[in-house]
Formats: C-alpha cells, sequence, structure tokens
C-alpha cells in the first residue's frame, strides 16, 4: 500500500506540472524525432510543449483517478510489450513525457533515465519505445492533443 500511495502522489505532481501547460498558446511543434531524450532536443521540446498544452487530466474530465489508472494501464501495456517481445526493461526507471494525438496515437515519447535506472543502451531502448508508440493508442480518441508528464519504474508495482 506504501507503493501505492507514493506513486500516486508521484503521479498527481505529473497532474500538476501537465496542467500548468494548458495556459500556453498554441504552436506547431517542428522537427521533434518521435522518440527523444529530455534535455538533448531543448528547442523542440519547447515547440512540443506549446503545441500539445492539454494535460491527461483534462481529457479525463478533471477526474484524478481516471488519469491514473490510464497512465497506469500504459505503464502495464509498455511492460507487456516488452515481455512480448523479449526486451528486457525491469530495472529501467525514467521519467517520461509523451504526447499524445487527438487520435489517442502517441506522436512523441520524451524520456530521461533515473541516475538508479539499470543500464540499457539508449539505441536499443528508443528502437523498443518505437516499436511500442507504433502500436499503442490511448483508450477512447480524445480528439484534442495532450500530454502527460509522470515517472514509470519497471516492473510497475500496483495494488489496490
Amino acid at each position: 500500500m506504501k507503493n501505492f500511495t507514493f506513486y500516486s502522489m508521484l503521479f498527481a505532481v505529473g497532474l500538476i506540472l501537465g496542467t500548468n501547460q494548458s495556459f500556453a498558446q498554441t504552436t506547431e511543434a517542428t522537427q521533434t524525432p518521435m522518440i527523444f531524450k529530455i534535455g538533448d532536443q531543448e528547442d523542440a521540446y519547447e515547440e512540443l510543449l506549446i503545441s500539445y498544452s492539454s494535460s491527461l487530466l483534462e481529457v479525463c474530465n478533471h477526474e484524478p483517478m481516471k488519469a491514473y489508472e490510464n497512465w497506469l494501464r500504459l505503464s502495464l501495456e509498455m511492460e507487456l510489450f516488452a515481455q512480448k517481445t523479449g526486451f528486457e526493461i525491469r530495472g529501467v526507471k525514467a521519467w517520461f513525457h509523451i504526447f499524445f494525438g487527438p487520435d489517442g496515437g502517441i506522436d512523441h515519447l520524451g524520456y530521461h533515465l533515473k541516475p538508479e535506472s539499470r543500464f540499457v543502451k539508449q539505441e536499443e531502448l528508443e528502437n523498443f519505445f518505437k516499436s511500442f508508440v507504433a502500436q499503442y493508442n490511448f483508450p477512447g480518441a480524445p480528439g484534442k492533443k495532450f500530454a502527460n508528464y509522470s515517472a514509470v519504474e519497471f516492473p510497475v508495482v500496483y495494488s489496490n
């Protein structure tokens, strides 16, 4: 139960940070790779923050539990996809900033490995992310672009 409380609080912080983006003006992001390390593409990243101004919380009708469950579902699906494809994701700990299109597909996935994450070759990790992004869709097309910034640690630990 302590893990659930900790991750719930961590997710809430991510939602609050994501909600602050909604006050930015909209512009079209250009030349941003689909998969990128946060900090490597600063100008393009800033454009994404402006262009994807809605948050996960907003597209979940400002229901924190619904937003948390959707983020948890994405994390669990990523872990399951890793198992199916033979990618060893256990021990990976990262911050993710994921940018979703109006159809619910992932347009961009930014990540930053935490210092305590196990070592993963960047090329292998990014190839895995590309494969995952190509097949993932957010449940129910929200009809507008949105983003979410939060941490994920694999394996995903969930207890209710």
